[in-house]
């Protein structure tokens, strides 16, 4: 599970891939052209017999243009990526490289290449005494691979502005975030949140005490697979708690996993390792908080004083609100029994409240037009809390703006703004939930 994650993060997954694919289909459609042979173009006045010369200088000419084109679609790529990494922020580069567009288009022109490459080799006039080949086929279907990149071209040329568009790399983010939230919660019933204090269940035979599972390896915790850890547990007869989570750093020999148990547990640190997915950066597979940081992180570049671009800062702030939304209507999620073979704890609410807010307050406070959005956006979430505790979370986070924003901005007619905005949201809060029936929070 660590390298497969990994391989298929990587840029020159699908290019190779698609390279891969473009090299076999050359050394099988010669073989069709010898079985099938060319008297069928005969029967169509569409079609002509291409000679050898012929063949050969339109697929060393398709050959030659195709790999220019890839030439200069890669060039245009990491311009694009250069061009993010400086006004975005470097931890945004990823989007871009990951991006499957990209590499589908790159990898139909290096396909494409390699395909007609080889079938130009299958091609022979005669002249040495050997038997004339031409493969009608595959010449066909290297017209075909031509118009198709000049297809991609296009689609490329239009994906590329439009991946750099703060709109739109902002929406991606977005949605990002909110699809990680929805599949956290559906599948919170899987991940049971306990108190870090909570004991473990009894010891394991010849273990003295807690034992630990620590890592063999250094990197980011990328992937958790919840599924075969359980599948571990109930094997060794253990019970495993999972000390880190998908996004946080993992030295060699930091504990990742407590494990108790009655069973011959000999093998079972070895079969949880491979659990789990380490690589050198972040990913929002599983990773929720990956989509707080990178929001955060262009708010913060958006309200330095370079860029002084607020409005960018408010997007980012809309999409941070849509992603958040869905997890403060969704009640807490209290298991009918505490212990499972494998404990969880998941990002709370709170956690991710505190990380994007806390986090932005000292951007935020210093621009009177983001204050104000961010505070209007958090009493939205309080409206829409499912419990009062939430909704206190909230209002206290908006205070703690207020406060910050009448310390940082310059002019008093700004901070007097921020002040009565907080007072009308903070009323507005309180005449919303007035007789909503509250969900109780989980207890301790």
């Amino acid at each position: 599970m660590r390298n497969i994650l990994q391989i298929r993060q990587n840029y020159w997954f699908w290019p190779g891939l698609l390279t891969l694919a473009g090299l076999v289909l050359g050394l099988v459609m010669p073989l069709v052209d010898a079985r099938v042979g060319d008297n069928w173009i005969r029967n169509h006045d569409i079609l002509t017999i291409v000679e050898s010369s012929g063949a050969r200088g339109i697929l060393t000419t398709l050959a030659s243009a195709v790999l220019g084109v890839a030439g200069v679609s890669y060039s245009i790529t990491i311009v694009a990526v250069s061009f993010a990494s400086g006004n975005f922020g470097p931890r945004l580069v990823g989007n871009f490289m990951r991006d499957r567009l990209n590499q589908t288009v790159l990898g139909i022109f290096l396909g494409s290449f390699v395909y007609m490459i080889v079938v130009l080799r299958t091609v022979y006039d005669g002249t040495d005494g050997t038997a004339a080949f031409v493969p009608q086929i595959s010449l066909l279907l290297a017209l075909a691979f031509t118009l198709i990149s000049v297809c991609a071209l296009i689609v490329f040329f239009h994906h590329v502005p439009e991946s750099i568009d703060i709109m739109n790399l902002a929406s991606e983010i977005g949605h990002g975030l909110r699809a990680s939230v929805i599949e956290l919660l559906e599948n919170e019933d899987e991940r049971v949140s306990i108190r870090k204090d909570q004991p473990l269940s009894q010891p394991i035979k010849g273990v003295p005490s807690l034992a630990l599972i620590r890592s063999d390896a250094d990197g980011y915790m990328q992937s958790l697979d919840i599924d075969a850890l359980k599948g571990v547990a109930e094997k060794y007869d253990v019970y495993l708690r999972v000390l880190r989570g998908p996004g946080e750093f993992v030295a060699t020999h930091d504990a990742v996993f407590e494990m108790r148990g009655e069973g011959d547990a000999t093998d079972a640190p070895t079969a949880a390792l491979r659990c789990i997915s380490l690589g050198a950066s972040r990913n929002g597979d599983q990773d929720t908080l990956f989509y707080i940081d990178q929001i955060v992180e262009m708010v913060g570049r958006a309200l330095s004083p370079s860029m002084n671009d607020p409005y960018t800062a408010i997007i980012c702030l809309d999409w941070l609100r849509a992603g958040l939304s869905e997890f403060v209507r969704r009640p807490p999620f209290e298991p009918d029994d505490p212990w499972d073979r494998v404990v969880y704890q998941r990002v709370t609410f709170e956690q991710m409240l505190d990380r994007a807010y806390g986090r932005m307050r000292q951007y935020l406070a210093a621009d009177r037009a983001a204050t104000l959005h961010a505070l209007t956006g958090l009493a939205d979430l309080a409206c829409a809390a499912c419990n009062e505790a939430r909704a206190d979370r909230v209002r206290d986070l908006m205070r703690d703006l207020g406060n910050a924003a009448d310390e940082t901005l310059e002019t008093s007619t700004a901070r007097q703004d921020v002040a009565d905005l907080l007072a009308r949201e903070l009323t507005r809060i309180s005449e919303s939930r007035a007789g909503v029936p509250d969900t109780p929070a989980p207890a301790d």
